[in-house]
């Protein structure tokens, strides 16, 4: 998915998407970019899972480089980039564009250098992907497969072994405060309720 941010006063909003198996330059499968020379332009990410995609240079899951982008409620794990040296971003790359600034929130995702890339320090301003601030994770989501795909959530309660660390996150938003908010992230098919779970969700 690319997505050209220019001076439109309307923000983009990509919310409940899953995107696997996606392979690019940068930004294996979200790549936001900047149109023409400047960018006031809000960018948001709402509710996502990217998951198993590649990007030949840098960024395997998502590439930023526009003003104001937003990740949040969201999963960024298991992606891979081509680049070498530290904070190429195997996950989410950065780039260094000063002006721009990232937030990140309520996110699962790898942290370490070279799987988050944040050169300028520009995600939070400049705390960077911190876990355990602003509701950030770090965590296998032990993904299961499920009725409609292989990337539900695990839940005891569902009859999986463990629960997912994404699954009912402490200080998250309420699952009845969006419109996925009523899909499913459960083998078994019931709804989210109480505390939004990370990621992509499944119609009931």
């Amino acid at each position: 998915m690319r997505v050209s941010a220019g001076v439109d006063s309307l923000p983009i909003s990509v919310e409940n998407c899953l995107f696997h198996g996606n392979q690019a330059g940068n930004g294996g499968a979200i790549l936001v970019t900047v149109a023409n020379g400047a960018s006031t332009q809000k960018v948001q990410f709402r509710g996502i899972t990217v998951t198993g995609n590649t990007a030949t240079d840098k960024g395997g899951g998502l590439h930023l480089g526009a003003s104001s982008v937003t990740l949040a409620s969201s999963i960024v794990w298991g992606n891979s980039d081509g680049a070498t040296g530290g904070g190429s971003g195997d996950e989410v790359y950065v780039a260094p564009i000063q002006g721009y600034a990232v937030a990140v929130q309520a996110t699962l995702s790898r942290a370490a250098e070279g799987q988050f890339g944040d050169p300028s320090l520009l995600v939070n301003g400049g705390s960077g992907f911190a876990v355990g601030q602003l509701g950030n994770l770090e965590a296998n989501p032990l993904f299961v497969a499920g009725p409609q795909g292989s990337w539900y959530l695990g839940k005891a309660a569902a009859g999986q072994c463990s629960t997912s660390p994404a699954v009912d996150p402490a200080g998250g938003a309420a699952a009845s405060s969006v419109p996925w908010g009523s899909r499913t992230t459960r083998t078994d098919g019931k709804a989210d309720s109480g505390a939004l779970d990370l990621g992509w969700h499944y119609p009931l």
